[in-house]
């Protein structure tokens, strides 16, 4: 019978392997004011093992209706597909219905920051879109009537947001 020798250098990076891939990130967030002072409402920040690694920023769009819209979300390239947007965005809802929101709007854009928060186009409008509707729909998210298209265009310019109507997305509570 012949028996595997196994190395002790073996037997360690193995482990190491091991631990590194069963290691769970923990996941926290932190709420700041945008980081351009034009800019309306607040930043929810999420960190992972403590490192910032995307933001979303929120603002009440009527205070009466309870209607408030996010904006601006970003996610480290590094940290994509790990579903940290997605939890991002349901952190965000939950916090602002539990701050009395009914109507929670959300568009997604075709571009990109930059390291430097500078906005980048897209090549690939097309595909960016359906991957971000993908995304919100998921999250609970679904396309705005026309009648709250309507509406909620007008509070955007009033606070501030710049819009993008034909892609205008609701979560209703």
């Amino acid at each position: 019978m012949h028996f595997l020798r196994i190395s002790a250098s073996f037997v360690v990076l193995a482990f190491i392997s091991f631990v590194c891939a069963s290691h769970t990130p923990q996941i926290s967030f932190a709420e700041e004011l945008p980081s351009e002072p034009q800019w309306p409402g607040k930043k929810i920040v999420i960190l992972v093992d403590e490192t910032p690694v995307g933001f979303i920023n929120y603002a009440q769009l009527n205070s009466s209706f309870g209607w408030y819209a996010l904006y601006e979300l970003f996610i480290h390239p590094e940290y994509r597909s790990n579903g940290y947007a997605k939890e991002l965005i349901k952190h965000t809802c939950d916090t602002l219905v539990k701050s009395g929101a009914r109507k929670i709007f959300i568009q997604p854009g075709p571009f990109e920051l930059g390291d430097q928060g500078q906005i980048i186009e897209i090549e690939d409008r097309a595909e960016r879109l359906k991957n971000l509707v993908r995304l919100y729909s998921g999250s609970g998210f679904a396309p705005a009537s026309k009648w709250l298209r309507v509406i909620a265009v007008p509070m955007y310019k009033i606070a501030g947001i710049p819009e993008n109507p034909d892609y205008l997305m609701v979560f209703s509570v």
